[in-house]
Parts: structure tokens; C-alpha cells; sequence
């Protein structure tokens, strides 16, 4: 079973502390494609030529946009979707494929992590950042084959198989900001009848990146409007 994982990159350091634990913590073959805003060269330009991997330029400067161009020129069976601010440890990877092969009716899956909403939060104190990467094995500690069906997946790291990707017809460029495309994909997966399952044994850890351009502020107002037109259109 082929895996393709698409890395968006959209920060200097965090986009290299990813790579470094994706190679560090990923034991099985994976093919690797990473998307960078158009623009941000000092990010292609050292992806390109530290790590001697392609970077396709996105354009269209969103979530949807990344991974859809990633998931394009991706060739596995199964797609891993990214972003550059997910920390990944020991096992991940073969957790969530593990998902795919017991649910076959699965169409996302996805990891535990710190900091987010929904049923994917893990509650851990921690006082810096190797303290929090040294609870990876305790989280996850007899979770290997625990999976939770949820109605609801963050897109900061889900696996999907090509043929459900391709069914439900990829990510919603009309998000063309960070917000609402992954609630908009799972609908869309859950009205094909479709299941959502979190790979208990799949943890990661998400670190808070720099803030957005405050000359480029987002209007979320206008964001909000575009998911009420898309998901009332549905």
C-alpha cells in the first residue's frame, strides 16, 4: 500500500522540525511532496536544496488549495494530509494506515493531539516542548488497535484513501482562508455515507505557530458567510 504524505509548509522552523521528525519517526515507506505559498522563497528555497525535495508552489494560498495541488501530483494509495505545525512521534503512521485496514468504510482518519477542539484533544501539561514530545509513548500506551468513529476530523493531519478522496471530490478552494475546510470535508464524507475514525495510537503534537501577516488580517465574517453558502448548498 503505497502512502503519499502532502506537507504544506508554510513556516521556516516549524516546516524543518516537521520534516526532521517525519524522517526520525516514519518506518514505513511514504512518497513526500511539500506545497509552499507562492512567495515565501526563503522556505522553497531551503526545502529545495537542504533536503533535495521538489516544492510546488500554491498559489492560491489556502488549505484547500495546498492540499489539492499535493494530492494531484501525489501517486499513493492512500494520502496524508499535513501541516507544518504537527509534531509527529513513534508509530504514527502505521496507526492511522491500521485505521484504514479495520474500517474499510472509513474515508478520514486521524491522530490525538494537543491543543485542538473536538474529540481528538489530549489533555497533557508540560513545561517545554521535549517534555511534551517525552509523553508520546504514555498517550499512547495500549491504544494501538483503539479506534473512536467521530463525526468530525481537523485537517492539521488526516489520512485518506485516493478512491474516497476522489469520490468526495478533494478540499473546497471557496475556504480560501484556514477555516471550515475540514468540517466541509467531513460533511461531505458523512452524506456518502462515509465513517470518521481517530487512531487512538496515532499521537502527535501541534505547536502554535507565528501569528498571521497583521497587514493581511482575516476576515472572518466574509469566511463564515462562505461556509454558510457551502454548506447550505449541500
Amino acid at each position: 500500500m503505497k502512502i503519499s504524505i502532502v506537507l504544506y509548509a508554510q513556516h521556516y522552523r516549524l516546516a524543518v522540525q516537521c520534516l526532521d521528525r517525519i524522517q526520525q519517526f516514519t518506518s514505513i515507506p511514504y512518497e513526500l511532496l511539500i506545497v509552499a505559498d507562492d512567495g515565501l522563497d526563503d522556505v522553497i528555497n531551503f526545502l529545495t536544496f537542504e533536503y533535495e525535495h521538489r516544492v510546488i508552489r500554491n498559489e492560491g494560498k489556502s488549505v484547500a488549495s495546498a492540499y489539492n495541488l499535493g494530492a494531484a501530483a501525489s501517486s499513493g494509495e492512500r494520502i496524508v494530509f499535513l501541516r507544518d505545525q504537527i509534531m509527529v512521534s513513534e508509530g504514527w503512521l502505521e496507526a492511522l494506515s491500521g485505521c484504514l485496514d479495520k474500517h474499510p468504510n472509513a474515508a478520514i482518519a486521524g491522530p490525538m493531539m494537543n491543543d485542538v477542539s473536538g474529540e481528538q484533544r489530549i489533555s497533557v501539561l508540560f513545561k517545554n516542548k521535549e517534555h511534551l514530545y517525552q509523553s508520546a509513548p504514555i498517550l499512547r500506551l495500549n491504544k494501538s488497535d483503539v479506534y473512536t468513529r467521530v463525526p468530525r476530523l481537523i485537517s492539521l493531519l488526516m489520512m485518506i484513501p485516493r478512491e474516497c478522496y476522489d469520490r468526495i471530490g478533494g478540499f473546497d478552494e471557496r475556504f480560501e482562508i484556514e477555516t471550515y475546510e475540514d468540517d466541509d470535508l467531513c460533511y461531505r464524507a458523512l452524506m456518502l455515507n462515509y465513517d470518521l475514525y481517530i487512531a487512538e495510537g496515532s499521537v502527535v503534537f501541534w505547536l502554535e505557530p507565528p501569528p498571521m501577516d497583521p497587514n493581511d488580517p482575516v476576515d472572518l465574517a466574509t469566511v463564515r458567510r462562505c461556509a454558510v453558502g457551502a454548506f447550505g448548498s449541500r
